[in-house]
């Protein structure tokens, strides 16, 4: 299963990322990870993003396709039933994102959109309890999610901007929630 999923994120950067036109960019987020898993701690992530500029196929000035690889992790305890739970997750997400700018005036501009998205999860759960004792499970699952994000952008020159945004996850089986990303936009 590993394997695949490397072999698809690869092929989908070679598709999209073969080569840039003007409008295009890279984007380099990174930041903290709030879980809708209760058990979870504020965790941590980061994400590499294509855009490709739709204005020559769509006529559409501001409109963007970003084709994003990211990983994210958290981990946590609780109590439930007695048992003592200890987990770590780990999430490897492509996505497709349509993104929309609105042009401010001056540097400023803000942005949003949303996608769907490939989300690789791996959890690793190990269950105390005095009594019974300890077991220990590892499991892991590709499961389809939707996004939505919007945040800001601060242009530095025409080939760098500075962005923040905020982003919310929505996956099954709790490997969801909200991202703050802070990045950088590199122009072609």
């Amino acid at each position: 299963m590993k394997k695949a999923v490397l072999i698809f994120i690869s092929v989908y950067f070679l598709v999209f990322a073969s080569s840039a036109f003007a409008g295009d960019y890279f984007t380099a987020k990174i930041g903290p990870y709030f879980p809708e898993e209760s058990f979870l701690d504020t965790g941590f992530n980061i994400e590499g993003a294509y855009g490709l500029d739709l204005y020559n196929m769509t006529g559409i000035e501001n409109l963007a396709l970003e084709f994003g690889l990211g990983y994210y992790t958290a981990s946590g305890d609780g109590y439930d039933l007695g048992y003592k739970i200890d987990i770590d997750l780990d999430v490897i997400s492509v996505t497709t994102t349509a993104v929309y700018t609105l042009d401010l005036g001056g540097p400023f501009s803000l942005f949003g959109g949303g996608g769907l998205g490939l989300y690789y999860a791996m959890a690793e759960a190990k269950e105390s309890h005095p009594i019974i004792g300890t077991y220990k499970d590892d499991n892991s699952e590709l499961e389809l999610g939707l996004h939505l994000v919007g945040g800001g952008r601060l242009q530095l020159n025409k080939q760098i901007d500075l962005t923040t945004e905020l982003k919310y996850v929505a996956v099954s089986d709790d490997i969801g929630g909200v991202f703050l990303n802070f990045g950088v936009k590199f122009n072609f």
